[in-house]
């Protein structure tokens, strides 16, 4: 049932963002472990929690990446922890002090500069939302190009939804949108109400 519902959920992406165009396929599984998933075992581990003390995920499903002509790219993903309090661990290490932080040595060790990370302002969907703002600068071939990375990590129950919306451009913007909250409430009611 959960498999479903999360395979449902993603779908929505598509739905909103009509202009942009998949560049992956969609993933799904019925059981995943926290190495295998958007809050990566780095992340997690930086932290200061082992990966499987989060628990298991029963099922997941990863909308397809998707992206325009502009630059910019999408993708979310819906996690099914076995219970509510099994959601709400994974969502507490998101809420951790240290998360910001923990972003930031990510995308550097990604290659990235001038790493700036801060809690983003996001409508609230769900049981429990937050949201990171990372903003960098890649420097090649003469040429420079800003980026900007949002995280959206929404509980809703025992589902997880994590979504990642990002712009490169060479001028700095930020990318969050209508339809990026659009498309988080939209895939947050889905995991709600199972279809």
């Amino acid at each position: 049932m959960d498999q479903k519902k999360a395979e449902y959920a993603v779908q929505v992406v598509g739905e909103v963002l009509k202009s942009f165009e998949a560049t992956s396929d969609p993933k799904s599984g019925p059981h995943a472990n926290a190495e295998n998933l958007a809050f990566t075992s780095k992340i997690v581990t930086c932290l200061g929690v082992a990966p499987a003390s989060l628990g298991p995920i029963d099922a997941y499903a990863s909308s397809p990446t998707y992206a325009d002509t502009a630059g910019a790219v999408a993708n979310i993903e819906v996690d099914f922890a076995p219970t509510a309090a099994g959601a709400s661990s994974f969502l507490a290490a998101a809420h951790d002090d240290k998360m910001s932080d923990c972003l930031a040595k990510q995308a550097e060790s990604g290659g990235l500069s001038d790493v700036t990370v801060a809690k983003l302002s996001f409508p609230k969907s769900g049981d429990d939302t937050i949201a990171f703002r990372t903003t960098a600068t890649k420097t090649g071939r003469g040429r420079t190009v800003y980026l900007s990375m949002d995280l959206v990590v929404v509980r809703v129950g025992h589902g997880l939804v994590y979504a990642v919306f990002a712009q490169g451009s060479q001028i700095p913007q930020s990318f969050l949108s209508d339809w990026a909250h659009d498309a988080v409430r939209r895939v947050s009611d889905r995991v709600a109400s199972g279809h």
